[in-house]
């Protein structure tokens, strides 16, 4: 049997996850502007592979500039 568990973090560990502060978080999903979350009562959670995924699609490849 496989183990499906995945690591939950609330709002305060999402955030250091994203280098963001709590409050931001909360402004980014108001505005829904970050990675899908689950509400269970007040408690807000995010799935740490959605914050990860997230991050990856945010990355800026870096190019190359001309010498002159």
């Amino acid at each position: 049997m496989q183990n499906t568990e995945e690591r939950l973090l609330n709002e305060r560990e999402a955030s250091r996850v994203l280098g963001c502060s709590p409050a931001t978080m909360r402004w980014r999903r108001k505005q829904g502007r970050t990675p899908g979350h689950y509400k269970i009562g007040r408690k807000v959670l995010y799935r740490l592979s959605d914050l990860e995924r997230y991050l990856a699609r945010c990355k800026v490849e870096q190019t190359t500039v001309p010498t002159v």
